[in-house]
């Protein structure tokens, strides 16, 4: 995203409206006086009791400010729910008529309504922004919200428009000869061609990122290109281009999301190479920079691979903990809906701009009125049946999805737990057999042991065979045969790769995140010998056919 730079205004001494209300002045003083110590959580603590216990009939201009502050300073935090509700309460009491800093204050919104998945309300606030900001004829400001709404898109799996929008915010950034904006638009540019499975063209961009940032000598846009040119690596399999790339961000670490990022990656590596001790540290030190503030998918990444490495080591206790904050995480995942806000709000401004160009056609052509309103009526009728229509299908489908991914969640917890039981049985029964002395005993035991894992990953083959139909297919049955020692997780990953599903069909019909996907598919590629950029893993499957 567009980063702006931050206004951080609060008043010098009290407000005449804030001092008919002495028992909250006392707030404001505690606020004035720890911000001059440079203590400004303390600061920001007071303001916020400040703000929440003012009379509203005296908010002024100057409580609008500090709303602002505080706004600017939880977002800093990367608590985007307090920044949002503090911005909101400055915009309720802004008297402000500038369109400039209106414009602004629309743009912020939309940001913060895009970090907290809000995305329909980020979609609504960044067109109302550039809409203003079209008016001020700022353009670098006009192009920071074609970038917000290109995200939102992108969001929203409208990669087409999410593309033309990245693809026009990169020109109007060279029009303009604006690096930092070009450096914006060519790492998001990557970030979709990486959607579209070209990681060659997407490490290309992300240099070009780097040489940029290093001929601006900004280490802040260093960081970040470095982190997203490890994870591009990461996807292709090459794990000690990886290591080189966080190596170098590693010294320009600044906040919580990057600290966060560079040990989430190491981790995913470590995985990806086995190191499991190395992999449980790092990912344990992602998530506790992740919590302390909004991260809430990357968190749930982390807790994933954690859940897989106890349980691959036995430590069945960590893994239930680590499932079980899974979990708890609070997931309000409004994508389905705001799928469909998106376009409702770009409907009603369709609508909104034919009526306004109707009303300048009246001026003129007063004899065409009858005909007009009459057309604008058919088609928003038209219109309204047919909206109202594929709303009611859409509401219908997502409520039968739900559905299915509770039952699919509980099936999950149901067989983890399952799998923990039978595991923890075989190995009390082969313990048990290495005690004993008698030998028939012992060869029971094994058969036992043996009859139990089989009937384990008949199950598991059951779920994936009722999953997949194409699994009893010429491919499949060559794939097996090369490599037997796939598992059953992999040879479904395989089967649907063949497809030439994108990494985020996959994720749509596993119901698992995009990261978890990318892993995989590296954890694939080094079991399947494959090495370096020269071969896609659809190639080297289609040998199978």
């Amino acid at each position: 995203m567009c980063a702006a730079v931050l206004l951080l205004c609060g008043p010098a001494s009290l407000p005449a409206d804030v001092r008919k209300a002495e028992g909250d002045s006392v707030f404001y003083r505690m606020y004035l006086s720890a911000k001059e110590k440079g203590n400004m959580e303390e600061a920001m603590k007071s303001a916020s009791i400040f703000l929440e216990s003012m009379d509203t009939s005296f908010v002024s201009q100057d409580a609008s400010s500090l709303a602002v502050e505080l706004s600017e300073y939880f977002e800093d935090c990367f608590k985007f729910s307090k920044a949002l509700q503090w911005r909101l309460f400055a915009r309720k009491y802004q008297q402000d008529s500038d369109v400039r800093v209106r414009a602004e204050n629309e743009y912020r919104l939309a940001k913060l309504y895009y970090r907290t998945g809000q995305y329909d309300k980020a979609f609504e606030y960044g067109t109302s922004a550039q809409e203003l900001f079209s008016e001020t004829g700022d353009r670098a400001s006009l192009l920071r919200c074609v970038n917000l709404l290109g995200a939102v898109y992108y969001v929203c799996k409208d990669f087409d428009n999410s593309n033309r929008c990245f693809r026009r915010f990169a020109q109007g950034a060279e029009e303009i000869n604006d690096s930092s904006l070009l450096i914006i638009a060519l790492n998001n540019i990557a970030v979709y061609t990486n959607t579209v499975s070209d990681s060659a063209k997407t490490r290309s961009l992300i240099s070009r990122c780097i040489d940029l940032c290093k001929g601006m000598n900004d280490t802040t846009w260093l960081c970040k290109m470095y982190i997203n040119i490890s994870a591009s690596y990461v996807n292709g399999g090459n794990f000690s281009k990886a290591k080189e790339s966080l190596s170098m961000a590693a010294p320009f670490l600044s906040d919580i999301e990057e600290f966060g990022q560079y040990y989430h990656y190491l981790g995913v590596i470590d995985y990806l190479e086995e190191n499991k001790s190395s992999a449980i540290d790092n990912l344990i030190a992602a998530v506790s920079y992740y919590e302390q503030g909004e991260f809430p998918e990357r968190q749930q990444s982390c807790l994933e691979l954690l859940q897989e490495l106890y349980a691959s080591e036995g430590d069945f206790k960590d893994a239930y903990d680590a499932l079980h904050r899974y979990y708890e995480i609070s997931r309000d995942d409004r994508r389905g809906d705001a799928v469909i806000d998106l376009f409702r709000a770009r409907g009603e401004l369709m609508e909104q701009s034919r009526r306004e160009e109707q009303m300048a056609r009246e001026k003129d052509r007063a004899v065409s009125l009858a005909v007009g309103i009459s057309l604008v009526v058919l088609i928003g009728a038209v219109g309204f049946i047919v909206f109202k229509r594929r709303e009611y299908d859409i509401s219908r489908r997502e409520q039968e999805l739900a559905s299915r991914n509770e039952i699919a969640e509980f099936k999950r917890m149901s067989q983890f737990k399952q799998d923990m039981l039978v595991e923890e049985t075989i190995g009390n029964l082969s313990k048990l057999g290495t005690e004993t002395e008698d030998g028939g005993m012992k060869a029971e035991l094994a058969r036992i042991c043996n009859v139990l894992r089989e009937t384990k990953d008949r199950d598991e083959w059951k779920e994936m065979k009722a999953f997949v139909p194409k699994f009893n297919s010429d491919f499949y049955k060559n794939l097996i045969q090369e490599f037997p020692s796939l598992t059953i997780n992999e040879r479904r990953l395989c089967v649907f790769l063949n497809m030439n599903l994108t990494t985020k069909e996959i994720s749509d019909i596993t119901r698992q995140s995009v990261q978890s996907i990318n892993t995989a598919r590296g954890r694939l590629r080094k079991k399947l010998g494959i090495t370096g950029d020269t071969v896609s893993i659809q190639e080297f499957l289609s040998k199978f056919n």
